[in-house]
């Protein structure tokens, strides 16, 4: 069983390498699962939101070897990918992976920038409530 597991692990793939050219892969550290992330937002945008929302912070455990691999003492699992993500009551609406940087956006720190870039699925001439915590 861990045999098949193994095989199925070095099998997968999103993005076609042979397809792909040399300079996409200069655009991210998420170059090779950005389609997976993108067609998964697409799908969370069709959800209607409800007036309250938040914008959360989430830890994805993960202990093996990753550049985008984070350490928080305060979260239960301590080793991960940090995620944060814009939900209410009912869904997850929008999701962006911690990455240090925002690029496009004013250097106003991580929480502002992130807190911009995910706020803009929010149409502004509707009165949403927007939660943050610290």
């Amino acid at each position: 069983m861990a045999q098949d597991r193994g095989e199925i692990k070095f099998s997968l793939h999103f993005n076609d390498n042979l397809s792909m050219p040399p300079a996409d892969t200069l655009k991210g550290r998420l170059f090779k699962v950005r389609q997976l992330l993108e067609s998964l937002l697409q799908k969370f945008e069709q959800i209607p939101l409800e007036q309250c929302l938040c914008l959360d912070e989430q830890m994805i455990p993960f202990e093996g070897h990753s550049s985008i691999k984070r350490y928080l003492p305060k979260k239960p699992p301590k080793w991960g990918y940090n995620i944060f993500i814009l939900c209410d009551t009912r869904s997850v609406h929008s999701f962006d992976v911690y990455l240090e940087q925002v690029p496009g956006f004013p250097d106003i720190g991580t929480s502002g920038n992130i807190v911009i870039e995910l706020a803009q699925c929010v149409q502004p001439q509707l009165n949403y409530l927007l939660f943050r915590d610290n």
